[in-house]
């Protein structure tokens, strides 16, 4: 008996339907409760659109500057940050959660250099309480930090 493997992935605009792609045809749609034989191979779904942000700050102090803006009943989840130093000196870069949080990572940035770290977006690092601005602060301040931080948007 031959067995007939299938790629599946849902859709977001309905989620109740399976589509698949067979030995390269165009995708064919499926219910979610079909049963098959042989191999099924679930394809995740990216993250939508909608649950992601962006948000460039520039930095130029050692008192905290928000770097994430808070949104309410929502946690902000960090999976990138690039951190460009264009001043001539070097300087630490400090992050944190809230701004009465503790600290989340901590990057040194040579000048005129630029440093981060992404990760996969469900590896985010993950807020510690909903509704609060992430925060950076520079140790020492220096003329200009561009920081941008990718997140993603939860409710649990």
């Amino acid at each position: 008996m031959s067995t007939t493997k299938r790629e599946f992935s849902t859709v977001d605009a309905n989620p109740s339907v399976l589509y698949a792609k067979q030995d390269g045809d165009s995708p064919q749609a499926y219910p979610v409760l079909m049963s098959t034989t042989g191999s099924l191979f679930v394809t995740p779904v990216p993250l939508a659109r909608a649950n992601k942000g962006v948000q460039q700050t520039t930095l130029t102090t050692t008192a905290s500057t928000t770097v994430i803006s808070s949104a309410s009943s929502i946690y902000l989840d960090v999976y990138g940050c690039i951190i460009t130093n264009t001043s001539a000196t070097a300087t630490v870069v400090t992050v944190k959660d809230s701004a009465a949080g503790g600290v989340r990572y901590v990057i040194a940035v040579p000048a005129g250099d630029t440093r981060g770290f992404m990760l996969p977006t469900d590896a985010a690092m993950l807020q510690a309480a909903a509704t609060q601005n992430w925060v950076a602060y520079l140790t020492p301040a220096v003329s200009n930090v561009e920081m941008t931080m990718l997140y993603t948007k939860n409710t649990n």
